[in-house]
Order: structure tokens, then C-alpha cells, then sequence
């Protein structure tokens, strides 16, 4: 498989995840819809590298390239995702939240008025690739599906108001 293919199925895969349209992720990345449309069936025969990376930093993707192949980069950290999504959630305040209470909450519990605040972080401030692990935490470890957890994350923030241009 080209390194273009193997880019135009990761595209189209985290792009569903995350529940948005083709035409939406055109916008965030500014390039045109029918470019979006042409790499993800793979008619595009070419994608400068500024405009793939463009492209890959909307959706939380990274390149690593080794051996001569394109690769999705895995993180190097011990902590799980979520561990390190609650990290960073809670790093502007005293009091910290954990793994626990943002799984309750991305599994679709209520948001306790005490984690309002750093839910909101946490999907403001993460990056997208961040919020991909997370989705795919869950669904190893809970079975729930990374659509819905994109879903959940999109609802969450639209209620909270979120100003971040993946959740509009």
C-alpha cells in the first residue's frame, strides 16, 4: 500500500470517528472538499506535504517515517490516554480529575457541577490526537464505540459553549 493510501484510509477513518463531513474538514484545513473527496477515494495522485500535514493536524494524525513507510506515531507515554487527558484537564486548577470521573462522563454520565470546568478543558485545550486516543481507549476497555465518543465529546461541548472549530 502507497504512503498516499495508507494516509487517504487513515483520512477517512478518524474523519468518520469524529463525525465530520468532508466539507467541514475542507474548512478546518483549508483545502477544497473535492480534494478531501478525490484522497480518500484514492483518485488524488498527489498531495504536496504542507497540505497532508494540514490535513493530519485537524485530525490528530501524525506521520513517522521509518523504513522507508508512512506510520501513524504511537505515543511514547506509560500513562493511558485518559490518565493523560485527565492530566491535562485539571492542570490549571487545584483540584484534579481523574480518569474515573471523565470516563463516567464520556460514557455519557452527567457532568458534575465540581468537573464542569475541567470537561470544558480538557475539550477546548487537548490536542485532537489526544482526544482520538481517548476515543480509542474506550473503546477497547468499554466497548463503546469511538463515534460515540467523538459524538459524546461533540455534545459535551456544544453545552458548554465550546468556541474549538472541530466541535462547531
Amino acid at each position: 500500500m502507497s504512503a498516499l493510501h495508507e494516509i487517504a484510509s487513515a483520512v477517512r477513518i478518524r474523519r468518520g470517528e469524529m463525525g465530520l463531513s468532508q466539507q467541514k474538514l475542507a474548512a478546518l484545513s483549508g483545502l477544497s472538499r473535492t480534494t478531501v473527496n478525490r484522497l480518500e477515494q484514492g483518485s488524488i495522485a498527489d498531495l504536496s506535504i504542507q497540505r497532508t500535514s494540514r490535513l493530519l493536524d485537524v485530525l490528530g494524525i501524525h506521520l513517522q517515517v521509518a523504513d522507508g513507510g508512512v506510520r501513524r506515531q504511537k505515543p511514547a507515554a506509560t500513562m493511558t490516554a485518559l490518565e493523560r487527558a485527565a492530566l491535562s484537564a485539571g492542570i490549571s486548577f487545584k483540584r484534579r480529575i481523574g480518569g474515573a470521573p471523565l470516563r463516567r462522563v464520556l460514557s455519557g454520565k452527567d457532568v458534575p457541577e465540581a468537573w464542569i470546568a475541567h470537561v470544558r478543558a480538557f475539550l477546548e485545550d487537548a490536542p485532537v490526537s489526544l482526544l482520538a486516543d481517548v476515543a480509542a481507549q474506550l473503546e477497547r476497555e468499554d466497548g463503546l464505540a469511538r463515534t460515540t465518543t467523538w459524538a459524546r465529546m461533540r455534545e459535551l461541548a456544544t453545552w458548554m459553549g465550546s468556541t474549538r472549530d472541530i466541535w462547531s
